[in-house]
């Protein structure tokens, strides 16, 4: 099921051998990344969510760590963002392996039009690479090359700040 209306998305950074996993998107023609992660499900905790949301999308399992990023989207007009959004620190809980979409609710509804591809990617190619929201990549990259030394950030984003669709070579 895909969220509409105010919905709440929990989502985690993975960092590993200096790379981040990433979810590669196409979803009717637009072309952007976005970190692991979900919407909560019958009650289940933050925790819960990503564990779950990574073994689906990447059949990674996933330790969660501290909160990192506290994310409220003002002036929303479309589901493509939540309205609000937690992004945790995740550390491996198994070995670091190629991503691979597991059988779930990503596969039952994907398709050339509603594309889901886990990926590694380095950190220096983030700076590249189209995330769904810029003020939330702008401050990933920033921590990531601090090592997230700050405490955890609330990020306010304005319907401007979205990302625009991206040229057909990603």
């Amino acid at each position: 099921m895909i969220p509409t209306g105010d919905w709440t998305r929990i989502s985690g950074v993975l960092v590993a051998d200096g790379e981040i996993m990433l979810i590669r998107r196409v979803r009717d023609g637009e072309r952007y990344f976005t970190l692991p992660g979900g919407h909560l499900e019958n009650g289940d905790s933050h925790t819960d969510t990503l564990v779950r949301e990574f073994a689906e999308e990447t059949e990674h399992k996933v330790e969660v760590g501290r909160l990192l990023y506290r994310v409220e989207v003002r002036g929303r007009e479309t589901a493509r963002l939540p309205a609000k959004e937690y992004i945790y620190m995740c550390t491996l809980a198994c070995e670091k392996t190629m991503p691979r979409l597991c059988e779930g609710p990503e596969r039952a509804y994907g398709g050339v039009r509603n594309l889901f591809e886990p990926r590694w990617v380095t950190v220096s190619e983030l700076s590249h690479k189209p995330l769904l929201s810029r003020v939330v990549k702008d401050w990933l990259i920033y921590d990531l090359e601090r090592g997230f030394q700050n405490i955890e950030q609330d990020l306010f984003i304005e319907l401007d700040s979205r990302v625009q669709p991206v040229s057909l070579e990603e």
